[in-house]
């Protein structure tokens, strides 16, 4: 009667599941509710996407963003050996994560600084604030081992001159003994070494020799908080600094879900698109998430491939957990009740397969032991 209790009891946990939850209770699922010994990577977000298209109602025109004269007005003078291998440890600025928050000072507030980084080379761009600070992480786009630079150049916007002033810093760091235990390093450019050698794009900017180069911003243009089932808008803005030739771009989209400190985690999905850049410079991703998916922490990673340079940005948004039932403040959501229907079943599998055991036990005695009759016992003594 215990056992058929049970089984009773277990099989309401199966029918309540599926009916809060809609679908029937897989092991699968089970699995990933309970996460015993392994890591669960969050499923797929994604339900369906729409292909990008030119966003109209922030579309400008090249010539309102297109610059034909830029000017370098005042470079870094150090005398830092430029030979990297005569560098002894201590003068060299040393990492030791692959994801680096990098920060700086630019002279022009709330201005556009376009970013560099070498050895694996790509471009990025970040807006200053108010006081001419800025910081950029390269989430989901870690750094190897080995010698790195950053050429930091600040674009005067063009109310300030009738030329485009650009400001350009160059700085040189190192990742030694790459450690990736999840925790963002910092690197304060200010600290780090710079030298003097201009040779990468800003510098081509000032010379007018630097095609297909632009400033390229990624937003999310609703909100950075999503609920399941939610649409999302992701919005591409490329800022043509010089001379256009290439009029076709390749648009690739990875989305990685957040380890438990927030970091980047594995690649979960991937998308590719192909853009025209001749005509276009703002672009919208329409993203559908799914119905059924798990709440936590995500990023976005665009990379954008034209005329030979390399584009790197990086969004995080999240996604709220589906509350299945609300009474007053409290909140069960929908992880939380898998979780709850899960552990329970299992309490009552294993007390199932304990009342089956001694039911075992006890018919093993009977089937193993010989009866005795009343004379047997009465001769042995066990009766008075």
């Amino acid at each position: 009667m215990i056992l058929a209790g049970l089984l009773i009891v277990l099989w309401l946990n199966f029918f309540i599941f599926g009916v809060v939850m809609g679908k029937p209770l897989t092991f699968a699922y089970a699995e990933s509710s309970i996460k015993v010994g392994l890591t669960v990577l969050p499923a797929n977000p994604i339900e369906k996407t729409e292909k990008i298209s030119p966003d109209s109602e922030n579309q400008k025109s090249l010539s309102d963003l297109r610059a034909s004269v830029f000017r370098l007005i005042s470079p870094i003078e150090n005398n830092a050996d430029q030979n990297s291998a005569q560098t002894s440890d201590s003068e060299r600025t040393i990492l030791k994560k692959s994801i680096i928050t990098f920060s700086g000072k630019a002279i022009y507030p709330n201005s556009e600084v376009l970013l560099e980084v070498k050895s694996d080379p790509f471009l990025t761009s970040v807006i200053s604030d108010s006081q001419g600070n800025w910081t950029w992480t390269n989430w989901c786009h870690p750094l190897e081992n080995g010698e790195h630079w950053l050429e930091a150049s600040n674009i005067a916007p063009f109310e300030l001159s009738g030329k485009r002033d650009i400001f350009i810093q160059r700085f040189k760091f190192f990742i030694k003994n790459r450690i990736d235990d999840k925790v963002v390093d910092q690197l304060a450019l200010e600290k780090a070494v710079p030298f003097n050698k201009l040779d990468g794009v800003g510098n081509g900017l000032r010379l007018g020799n630097s095609e297909d180069v632009y400033l390229f911003n990624l937003s999310l243009l609703n909100k950075k908080e999503y609920n399941p089932g939610d649409d999302l808008s992701l919005q591409l803005l490329f800022n043509p600094l010089g001379k256009i030739s290439n009029k076709e771009a390749r648009v690739e989209y990875e989305i990685y879900g957040a380890d438990e400190n927030g970091a980047t985690g594995q690649l979960i999905s991937k998308l590719e698109d192909q853009i025209e850049l001749s005509e276009n410079q703002a672009f919208l991703k329409k993203i559908k998430l799914q119905e059924e998916i798990s709440g936590g922490d995500y990023f976005i990673k665009v990379l954008v491939f034209s005329g030979g340079n390399k584009y790197v940005q990086s969004v995080k948004f999240r996604i709220n957990p589906k509350v299945l039932i609300q009474i007053g403040e409290t909140k069960i959501e929908q992880e939380k009740f898998s979780k709850i229907i899960v552990w329970n079943i299992l309490v009552v599998v294993g007390l199932a397969i304990l009342v089956l055991l001694l039911i075992i036990f006890e018919y093993r005695q009977l089937f193993m032991l010989d009866l005795v009759g009343p004379g047997t016992l009465k001769n042995r003594h066990y009766f008075s």
